[in-house]
């Protein structure tokens, strides 16, 4: 309960208190509520006849690593001297830039441990250097799940948004926030050009939402007719910065 408590964390604080192991029994109970507060919000909605628009999260994984990687408790003796062996090897190549090589002794190390976040980021910066962003996102969402200091959500946060979106609730859009931030980014990895660090948006990442929100507006005639609409008018986010006078 202290956590809430900001002048009193000083004195409360405990770095092995402070941790959220994934799918323990406080994680669930936070996803739970989490989950609870969405219908909630959704059903209020309804009862008064409003539209809801929800955004997917986004987040900015390359060039932030988890805050706090655990080892699997059961890792022990000469599990573990076999692990910090490889994974310093593993370093070694890594920093020479030897990323096929260092993938594979990451690989190994996850073999071990399967809990330890920042195996499952290096595997994922790996991918990016040699080019496949594909996997590289998806262990870099691994390496979210896997932190036990969450400071962004991880993938249950978006796959809940997914199934209510594939519900087709009356009245209820889901924007897929993560694809397009990833359709605008270079290589597919989203990046500093979206986000201005790992949760919030750039200038331009917040105008790609905007227009996201209008489409849904505009696809469901929620203002002005279609036909009064003018997309070709429509200025890159670089002009309407320069316009407006914004860095």
């Amino acid at each position: 309960d202290g956590w809430h408590i900001e002048n009193e964390r000083p004195a409360l604080y405990n770095q092995e208190e402070m941790l959220l192991y994934p799918n323990s029994r406080e994680f669930n109970a936070i996803k739970e509520r989490f989950e609870a507060n969405i219908n909630r919000a959704i059903s209020s909605a309804q009862s008064h006849s409003i539209k809801v628009i929800f955004l997917e999260g986004v987040s900015k994984w390359t060039g932030y690593e988890p805050v706090r990687s655990v080892h699997d408790r059961s890792l022990t003796g000469d599990a573990l001297d076999r692990w910090n062996d490889m994974g310093g090897t593993a370093e070694e190549l890594f920093k020479n830039n030897k990323f096929r090589d260092a993938m594979a002794l990451y690989q190994k190390c996850l073999d071990i441990d399967s809990a330890y976040a920042l195996t499952y980021y290096r595997i994922g910066q790996c991918y990016e250097y040699m080019g496949n962003a594909a996997q590289a996102n998806e262990y870099y969402s691994m390496a979210n799940d896997k932190d036990c200091f969450p400071i962004r959500g991880p993938s249950v946060v978006n796959n809940f948004y997914e199934s209510i979106r594939k519900a087709g609730m009356q009245d209820v859009s889901v924007i897929r926030t993560r694809n397009i931030f990833e359709q605008n980014s270079p290589g597919g990895i989203v990046g500093d050009d979206l986000l201005a660090d790992p949760l919030h948006p750039t200038i331009k990442g917040q105008a790609l939402m905007a227009l996201e929100i209008i489409r849904v507006m505009y696809q469901n005639d929620l203002i002005i007719p279609k036909e009064e609409w003018r997309w070709n008018r429509l200025k890159s986010p670089e002009e309407m910065m320069g316009e407006l006078g914004l860095e």
